[in-house]
């Protein structure tokens, strides 16, 4: 807690003893050092920056730094979808801009109760694009099976050098709970959008068949040839109708800070 001071106002022309200036600078390097504004220079919170984006401290040495901040490494939490009722086919993430904001990172936790239908992937789809006139996400994606049962090929692979593209990029492929549990996979995406020639990705991942059994290890890299375009909002669907999202699944997208 900061030092109790008066702090003394003076106007133009007003007669003012050394001592009220002197208290008035008192306190400056004691107790908390507190932002403080105004004409009677009160504590404020959540005012006053240390430093901007043009003009920075070189280097901070303290004992201990608390942060109360959606920031990891740089990284700044600007979305989190938690699904909290069942049977949710469509979660979608708005207010994206990826001329200002150049670089993302996604985590997926799924959640997915099986249902008929045969195998399955998660896609995840920019400004919700999805014909075939949207095919603009060329790359590599591989998957190794770890249980007994997992020799069906995925939908892609897809490549460079056949010039197969999808409208969507994969982010996990299988049967996802093949034994009607509800069974947590997970998936990490990164992108950056940097480069209007290079617009690129890598995503990788696990898939659980049961609650002690893994299914698939998943990676894939590529880029988004659509060149012109922003990416405003992201979307991620099962590609089989039958699947939804589950109680328990949650989506966070960070940015990275500037």
């Amino acid at each position: 807690m900061g030092q109790k001071m008066t702090w003394t106002v003076t106007t133009y022309r007003d007669t003012i003893s050394s001592t009220d200036i002197n208290n008035n600078f008192y306190h400056v390097a004691e107790g908390a050092l507190l932002p403080k504004l105004g004409t009677n220079f009160t504590a404020t919170n959540l005012r006053s920056n240390i430093g901007d984006k043009s003009y920075r401290w070189n280097n901070l040495y303290c004992n201990e730094l608390h942060i109360n901040s959606k920031l990891i490494d740089g990284w700044e939490l600007v979305s989190e979808y938690n699904v909290t009722t069942g049977g949710v086919s469509t979660i979608e993430i708005s207010g994206l801009d990826s001329e200002v904001d150049k670089q993302y990172m996604i985590y997926g936790v799924v959640q997915e109760l099986w249902a008929a239908g045969g195998d399955n992937s998660i896609r995840m789809y920019f400004n919700n694009d999805s014909t075939s006139a949207d095919k603009n996400f060329i790359g590599h994606s591989n998957w190794s099976s770890i249980t007994a049962g997992g020799d069906a090929k995925p939908e892609i692979p897809y490549d460079v050098e056949t010039g197969n593209s999808l409208a969507y990029i994969p982010l996990l492929w299988g049967d996802i709970n093949a034994n009607a549990l509800y069974v947590p996979s997970f998936f990490r995406a990164y992108l950056d959008l940097s480069n209007n020639n290079n617009k690129t990705y890598v995503v990788s991942g696990i898939v659980h068949q049961s609650t002690t059994a893994l299914r698939t290890i998943w990676s894939g890299a590529g880029y988004w040839s659509d060149r012109n375009s922003i990416m405003s909002t992201m979307s991620f669907k099962f590609s089989n109708a039958s699947r939804n999202f589950e109680s328990g699944t949650s989506f966070f997208v960070y940015r990275r800070a500037s």
